[in-house]
């Protein structure tokens, strides 16, 4: 079996063994390289931080869309799909299901009972009526 190499001693480095530039800091500087410095993003944070006071935060993009619009914003999103699949319906020949899967819909089973809940009629009942 091959001998294990032995790692060398470790090199003496006391200030009277070590060089100028080699020399350990004194105990001043280096209680002072020892202190972590956070960020400037967290000591801006810190600054913000004073107790009784709130700190700003920026509103989703959902809230000030409702604020605006006075709509949520699923509600308008479903509004738009609703209205592509009316105009769909009444000028297309395309499938049930191909129309709910093309609006992002899981099923046409989905598609139907979102579409039945906003008008009150059933996909057939509204492409029968309003087909030209």
């Amino acid at each position: 079996m091959p001998a294990f190499k032995s790692f060398p001693e470790r090199p003496d480095i006391s200030p009277a063994n070590v060089g100028p530039a080699e020399q350990p800091r004194s105990p001043a500087r280096a209680s002072k390289a020892n202190i972590a410095v956070p960020p400037p993003r967290m000591r801006a944070e810190a600054r913000l931080n004073v107790p009784g006071q709130k700190i700003p935060t920026a509103k989703p993009q959902t809230v000030l869309f409702r604020e605006d619009t006075g709509v949520t914003l699923y509600d308008y999103i479903m509004q738009e799909k609703l209205d592509l699949a009316k105009n769909l319906l009444t000028f297309t020949d395309y499938s049930y299901s191909d129309i709910s899967s093309y609006l992002g819909f899981s099923s046409q089973s989905h598609l139907g009972k979102v579409f039945k809940n906003a008008t009150g009629l059933t996909l057939m009942q509204y492409r029968n009526k309003y087909r030209e």
